[in-house]
């Protein structure tokens, strides 16, 4: 089967699947800029997540494709995506509506021990007031493994002086003041123990769905 060419793509660039011409992550990104910018973002984070795209290697691709549509979008987010380990589209929603209302939530991994040697990662974590979000989407933690590996883990933080936020999608999606409230509630709780009681959480923000 033949495969046209266009100005940005090489025949390696697809990939028969089922008969069918499917293209590879990176070129699909780089249609993406041009005709899905909403949807780019979350396609990237997404896509390397799943281990199928390598983002320094599509920084490196952009610099050959100066005429791209889109150019400058899809090098922002790339550019943005090297600077942060969001594992999904939900988890980068979150950690960027936190930093835009004043949260500042760490961008590098924390690892924490536990007494009996387990290591733990917040998803997102709060270092001032040692509150650990962890983020509850639907897409990976529907089979009963993940969920019982899940309860496993957050088990594990009641022997460190971290407080756990479970981050609901469909909570987060449906009602985010009321999530909003819940992580002030927690702040309080650790600010009160004398947990980052130095540190005045932001107020009065508002953050629409």
């Amino acid at each position: 089967m033949e495969v046209a060419r266009s100005r940005w793509f090489e025949r390696s660039d697809v990939e028969v699947i089922g008969g069918i011409p499917t293209l590879l992550p990176a070129a699909n990104a780089l249609v993406l800029a041009r005709v899905a910018p909403l949807e780019l973002r979350g396609y990237l984070v997404d896509a390397r997540q799943q281990r199928r795209l390598d983002l320094a290697d599509l920084a490196a691709r952009l610099e050959d494709v100066r005429h791209l549509p889109g150019r400058h979008l899809l090098a922002s987010h790339l550019a943005e995506l090297g600077d942060n380990a969001a594992e999904s589209a939900f988890h980068l929603e979150v950690l960027r509506s936190l930093e835009a209302a004043g949260y500042r939530p760490s961008r590098e991994p924390v690892r924490l021990v536990t007494p009996r040697g387990r290591p733990l990662l917040p998803d997102i974590p709060l270092e001032r007031w040692r509150v650990a979000l962890e983020l509850d989407g639907d897409r990976y933690h529907r089979d009963r493994t993940a969920r019982r590996r899940d309860r496993d883990r957050l088990s594990a933080y009641a022997s460190t002086d971290w407080a756990v936020l479970i981050v609901d999608h469909q909570t987060w999606m449906q009602d985010r003041p009321r999530v909003m409230a819940d992580l002030d509630a927690a702040i309080e709780q650790q600010r009160a123990r004398g947990i980052g009681a130095e540190h005045v959480p932001p107020r009065g923000h508002r953050l629409g769905g």
